[in-house]
């Protein structure tokens, strides 16, 4: 999945495109059943940790392997929202992700878009499917 998703944003920022959503699959626990109803009780609360490797995984696929520091600023722990920067070898291979962004963080948005200066700026958010409907 990090490879695919790595690959995707490479191509889409080749584009030009600099503003990306990427959806996320969250891998379930391993304790998750077929018979759960809700594999996630504690909702983005629960899945953040599993989802911010994930995004630094990616983002460190993106800068390369010059990639340096790796930092989570979180914008909303209610919300489980957070900015995530990847430094790259140069500030042209920087890269930031914004993990679970809603409406509740508008303000944040607005002031990181107009701060964030590097070519790529990802929006994540992570819809999983019931133990029933994965595919093994």
């Amino acid at each position: 999945m990090v490879q695919r998703s790595v690959a995707s944003v490479q191509a889409a920022r080749d584009e030009g495109r600099v503003r990306l959503f990427v959806n996320l699959i969250v891998p379930l626990l391993p304790t998750a059943k077929p018979s759960d109803i809700d594999p996630w009780p504690g909702g983005l609360k629960q899945q953040f940790a599993t989802v911010e490797g994930l995004t630094k995984n990616i983002l460190e696929g993106i800068a390369g392997s010059g990639a340096g520091k790796c930092s989570t600023q979180v914008l909303s722990e209610d919300d489980a929202c957070a900015f995530v920067l990847q430094e790259g070898a140069t500030s042209a291979e920087d890269c930031a992700a914004i993990i679970f962004p809603s409406v509740d963080q508008l303000e944040d948005l607005q002031r990181i878009d107009k701060m964030v200066r590097w070519p790529l700026c990802l929006k994540l958010s992570a819809p999983y499917n019931l133990p029933s409907q994965q595919q093994t």
